[in-house]
């Protein structure tokens, strides 16, 4: 009986530690302001639970660029109000820089891509914001709203998050 009793008190103890180490996953497509479908979109996880590191991939799939089908996504727990934003939209989400804009040229561009994102898809307030810089400056940003909706490579404009508009495959040579 002693036995039985420490299994089912080591299995309890081994199902609580399994339960608080898992990671939340969220993914998003990005719409324009317009409600445009944009062709990438953000897989987001937790480094750890309850961790303010987060980790993921920018899917480039619909975008059917070629031989690369994601960007890398390294950020943390962001907050930032209406108030601090300087586009003036208040982000509760993560803050993640990516190296689209490398992937996307097949080259290191030196341009970083910075998204502050909500975790909650809308299409009634904006739940994105990136921002692009190079030598130090910021010269560029786009925003729309997150959908739980993602891009079709069949039926997308061939359009980034970053407003930039890639060449599919087919017209880069490859098959």
């Amino acid at each position: 009986m002693k036995y039985k009793s420490l299994a089912i008190i080591m299995l309890s103890v081994f199902g609580c530690i399994c339960a608080s180490a898992q990671t939340q996953t969220y993914t998003f497509g990005f719409l324009t302001i317009d409600g445009e479908q944009l062709c990438n979109y953000e897989i987001l996880q937790q480094y750890s639970s309850n961790s303010a590191i987060w980790q993921g991939e920018d899917n480039l799939d619909a975008c059917d660029v070629w031989p690369i089908q994601e960007a890398t996504i390294v950020g943390v727990s962001a907050n930032v109000s209406k108030v601090n934003s300087p586009v003036g939209i208040p982000i509760k989400g993560v803050a993640y820089a990516d190296n689209l804009y490398d992937v996307v040229n097949y080259e290191d561009t030196g341009i970083q891509w910075l998204v502050l994102t909500d975790l909650t898809p809308s299409t009634s307030k904006y739940g994105w914001v990136g921002f692009a810089s190079y030598d130090g400056i910021i010269y560029g940003t786009q925003y729309g709203y997150l959908t739980t909706t993602l891009p079709d490579v069949k039926t997308t404009k061939h359009v980034l998050s970053t407003g930039q508009t890639v060449r599919p495959r087919q017209e880069q040579g490859s098959k």
